[in-house]
């Protein structure tokens, strides 16, 4: 099973799942049946470059993985850097003025109300358990599919067998196979209830940053007014949690057919920008004087910069038509 790549998209998903995004502030661990409680805003920690060493594995020392799944989680675990310098990278907030930073005790009221301790467990509880349900039975595949995989036939040699007739032959050749798949899915859903539970406080202490940064001290109290009124409570209550209602999240199954009526606009765009820019040349397509140019700023000999050039069918392109389209490897 892909299990890493798709739980990284779905706690990614999950935990953007509201307007305003939070950087890393904090691991402050919280309980998942924490009610409300005021916020302390978390101090943002100057970012540090990590040690390329760090973690390091002498080749002699080679893991060896008894299944599938502890394979997935190693191969998830050095992606993660990745992943999170990713998102370091891509939102690096400018400080606050002492202005904003005054503003940050009516913001935490407002963030206190619309995403209380304890939202991500709710959300868990309420979105997340169905759709992993979904995702781990889309990974697993039908009962039927599963015989014809593990007997190396296609599933349309076994369209004579009926619905019972492949459930006993699933109790045959995997007899474990709703246990395995019950305890994958408890399993998953308890690592990511936990992921979520320690970015919680991290997130809470982006949001209030952000609303103190995009709103004054006046329009924050008419917020909190209310969000004191019943309408206002359940407004709040909910605000957050929206952004993964089902309805939500189907909606998206349209971004399918709009890509595809937006792709050959893409590809004739992508096309006119190769005619219009030709492309970056090697060192053995440059000429004499531009080579002994490149040499002496390099401070390498031209001979090397020759024998470092990557061969034609090494350049990273999949290959390209002239409309700008690509040829898959």
């Amino acid at each position: 099973m892909r299990t890493g790549t798709w739980l990284v998209s779905l706690v990614a998903l999950l935990a953007a799942g509201s307007p305003l995004a939070a950087q890393d502030y904090a691991d402050e661990p919280i309980t998942r049946d924490a009610g409300p409680a005021p916020l302390e805003v978390i101090p943002i920690p100057p970012s540090t470059p990590q040690d390329d060493e760090a973690g390091e594995v002498e080749e002699s020392e080679e893991p060896v993985f008894g299944d599938e799944l502890e394979e997935a989680m190693a191969e998830l675990g050095e992606e993660m850097p990745d992943f999170g310098s990713m998102f370091g990278d891509a939102f690096k907030p400018e400080p606050l003025t002492p202005e904003q930073e005054a503003r940050l005790p009516t913001a935490g009221r407002v963030v206190d109300r619309i995403f209380p301790n304890g939202t991500y467990a709710r959300m868990v509880d309420s979105t997340l358990a169905p759709m992993m349900e979904g995702l781990m039975g889309s990974e697993i595949g039908t009962p039927r599919g599963e015989v014809a995989c593990l007997l190396g036939m296609d599933e349309d040699d076994l369209d004579d067998l009926d619905d019972e007739q492949v459930a006993a032959a699933v109790g045959i050749l995997d007899p474990v196979n709703a246990e395995r798949a019950a305890a994958t899915t408890k399993m998953m859903l308890e690592m990511v209830s936990s992921l979520l539970d320690a970015i919680e406080p991290a997130y809470r202490t982006g949001l209030t940053r952000a609303y103190a940064k995009r709103f004054d001290e006046s329009e924050m109290d008419a917020m909190v007014a209310f969000f004191d009124t019943p309408a206002g409570q359940h407004y709040a209550a909910e605000s957050m949690l929206i952004y993964a209602d089902p309805e939500v999240m189907a909606a998206m199954n349209e971004m399918g057919p709009a890509m595809m009526a937006v792709m050959p606009d893409l590809i004739r765009g992508m096309g006119k920008i190769a005619e219009d820019f030709p492309e970056a040349r090697k060192f053995g397509e440059l000429n004499e004087a531009e080579r002994a140019r490149l040499s002496d700023l390099l401070g390498v000999g031209q001979a090397e910069l020759e024998s470092l050039q990557p061969d034609q069918d090494d350049d990273g392109d999949d290959g390209e038509y002239e409309d700008g389209s690509f040829l898959e490897s």
